[in-house]
């Protein structure tokens, strides 16, 4: 069974559209935190972004402009007030340690924006840390997906 598989049974259990609301919400702030740690919000992260929204809205619905505008809400949140809005993306990926498959989804949605420009720069490995703590995986786990496709 594969990663979207699981996602997809995983939520035939609970209220979709409170957690799917919340799980987009967590994917678009936390790809928004990678695509600017290093700086500047780079094409390649931008296709990889529309790459994760495709993939989790032929699951789930999503609204592609929906996804989109929460990742400008985000991006615009971190430029303003980058430590206020950093804290708040964290706590927002915080709540998806109670479900590991939705855990390691958005971490790996993260690591596809922070792969898109061919590197994963400091401050980026500094954020896949971070979410991964706030979500209860292990540094040592987070770095066996760094080669594994999304």
């Amino acid at each position: 069974m594969g990663i979207l598989d699981a996602f997809n049974a995983f939520l035939s259990h609970y209220d979709r559209d409170y957690r799917n609301q919340q799980f987009l919400e967590a994917a678009m702030a936390s790809t928004a935190l990678l695509a600017i740690a290093d700086g500047s919000v780079s094409f390649a992260e931008l296709m990889a972004r529309d790459d994760v929204i495709e993939r989790i809205g032929q699951l789930q619905g999503f609204d592609v402009g929906e996804a989109v505008e929460l990742f400008r809400i985000y991006g615009e949140k971190l430029t303003e007030n980058p430590k206020k809005a950093r804290k708040e993306i964290l706590k927002l990926s915080h709540p998806l340690a109670e479900d590991r498959e939705l855990a390691l989804l958005l971490l790996r949605m993260a690591l596809v924006v922070a792969k898109a420009d061919q590197t994963i720069c400091p401050t980026e490995w500094q954020v896949l840390r971070e979410l991964a703590k706030e979500m209860k995986i292990s540094e040592v786990e987070l770095e066996t997906f760094v080669d594994r496709p999304f």
